[in-house]
């Protein structure tokens, strides 16, 4: 990821590894996604523990991010597929 890099979206972010560690190492703005709610009740508790602020919500991929996308221009966008997972 580029220093000059404002803001990404992480797509499937699960607990969070990612883009909370993108957010604590270049001082990004997050948008953070995933269709399951643990996952994201453990981003949440994740983003409290390491100091660091990040939008996380549900959505199964672009669902709930849709209007997000068209106002606001991501410079980046990450997605990791599970292996299983379609």
């Amino acid at each position: 990821m580029s220093k000059k890099m404002k803001k990404f979206l992480d797509v499937g972010c699960g607990y969070g590894p990612i883009g909370l560690s993108l957010v604590k190492a270049y001082g990004a703005q997050a948008t953070m996604v995933d269709i399951n709610n643990r996952a994201l009740d453990l981003a949440q508790q994740n983003a409290v523990k390491n100091n660091v602020q990040a939008t996380i919500f549900q959505s199964n991929i672009y669902e709930q991010v849709e209007g997000s996308i068209r106002s606001c221009h991501f410079e980046s966008a990450h997605s990791c597929r599970q292996a299983g997972r379609s």
